[in-house]
């Protein structure tokens, strides 16, 4: 949906995103939107049909490769990247960092406020052209808390 709102206000005259301008969400859900995009990424399974096996080979390799941030949860999932990544030992102000980590996380990406169309048909459309993914998103979920206990004691 945000790449849809994002297909909506583009105005570098992009000939590859103007032509989804003016759709509607109905037909983006319908003609456009991606089809379980992330799992078809990490199972190497570019096009035809998807099967529980391919779920199950993109959440092996996401659980080895990714480490989980949520934007429910954006100041733990960034306080987690700059333990693991080293970068709050990186920044020699940190009371500087903080505040304009503070000051971000408060007042957000406003360019990113648009409806979510839940509870329409659209939203249907777009959750069955995504099931694999959807899943997939619940599994990191469950991958967030699981690495909160193996990295919080390790870094």
């Amino acid at each position: 949906i945000s790449l849809y709102h994002h297909y909506q206000t583009d105005e570098s005259g992009n000939p590859n995103t103007a032509v989804y301008k003016g759709l509607s969400i109905d037909e983006y859900a319908d003609q456009v939107a991606e089809n379980n995009w992330m799992v078809r990424f990490l199972a190497n399974k570019r096009s035809g049909s998807l099967t529980w096996h391919d779920l199950e080979v993109a959440k092996e390799v996401f659980g080895r490769k990714c480490l989980v941030g949520l934007v429910d949860k954006a100041e733990e999932s960034l306080r987690r990247y700059e333990r693991f990544f080293g970068w709050d030992k990186k920044v020699s102000d940190s009371g500087s960092k903080d505040q304009c980590l503070t000051q971000y996380l408060a007042n957000g990406d406003k360019r990113k406020d648009h409806p979510t169309y839940e509870s329409t048909e659209a939203w249907e459309v777009l959750r069955k052209k995504n099931e694999y993914d959807c899943l997939l998103y619940e599994f990191a979920e469950k991958l967030y808390t699981q690495q909160d206990a193996i990295y919080e004691k390790i870094i």
